[in-house]
């Protein structure tokens, strides 16, 4: 997934909320931390928030000096600051592995920051595609195909699907509309999906992610649509010492390539 992708619902909760910074200690610490299984670690940011100004005119900027830890275990992860993304700690030597328990530390301006998440395993995902899939000349809400699949314990899940044409041509049949991102924009609870000639927009390749959320990333996710009666001291938040999000999530991928 994008980090555009993982990051755009913290994005719109720390956004467009009003907040007298009075009431919090100078200069907080916000933590927005994914990891993936099986992927390296790119998507851990930290920056401070200025406190001279209320919610809606925040000022924020990204903490590049910290000394920034993963510890698995008996075994400690040195994250490196990214000089190309300022806020961002990275190791992409180090691969996750789902199911996993992680403990992000953090140390920075004599304060000591740290949260723990699991990351999900891997689903076992049984498909109904074989890899091709035709649309024919069909009416609207022809099922294409459907997916079900096997976790534990039980998480909430988010379905992601990417075009994967370089130049990408759009339906001209089937009155497709590209529904996908309308029917699963929020993450689900049910261990299931079907899928509709209508979620597409484009012709060729399309990848298919089923996403298992950590309970972190859930809440948060889930948070999103309430945040313009909230901000982020009343959303959840499982830094300790700190404000933010430290979560996990595992994908598994199909491909479908959709055909006149």
């Amino acid at each position: 997934m994008h980090k555009s992708l993982l990051l755009f619902f913290v994005v719109i909760c720390w956004s467009s909320c009003k907040k007298d910074f009075n009431e919090v200690p100078d200069a907080p610490v916000v933590v927005k931390a994914y990891l993936h299984g099986n992927k390296p670690v790119t998507d851990v940011y930290l920056e401070s928030v200025l406190t001279s100004r209320e919610f809606d005119n925040q000022e924020t900027r990204p903490i590049i000096d910290a000394e920034v830890n993963l510890r698995i275990g008996d075994e400690l992860i040195v994250l490196e600051a990214n000089g190309s993304s300022p806020g961002f700690y990275t190791n992409e030597e180090y691969i996750v592995l789902p199911g996993s328990f992680v403990t992000l530390e953090v140390n920075y301006n004599e304060k000591v920051i740290t949260a723990s998440c699991e990351i999900p395993e891997m689903l076992v995902v049984t498909s109904t595609f074989d890899g091709v899939s035709v649309i024919d000349a069909g009416g609207s809400n022809q099922v294409l195909g459907s997916l079900s699949w096997e976790s534990n314990p039980e998480y909430e899940y988010l379905l992601d699907l990417i075009v994967d044409e370089e130049n990408p041509i759009p339906l001209t049949f089937n009155n497709a509309q590209g529904k996908f991102d309308d029917s699963y924009a929020r993450p689900i609870k049910t261990d299931n999906a079907t899928i509709l000639a209508d979620d597409f927009s484009f012709l060729g390749l399309h990848k298919l992610t089923i996403y298992a959320l950590s309970p972190e990333y859930s809440e948060y996710f889930n948070y999103a649509p309430s945040q313009f009666a909230g901000s982020l001291y009343s959303a959840p938040n499982n830094i300790n010492n700190g404000f933010g999000v430290f979560a996990g999530l595992t994908g598994t991928t199909i491909e479908i390539t959709v055909e006149e």
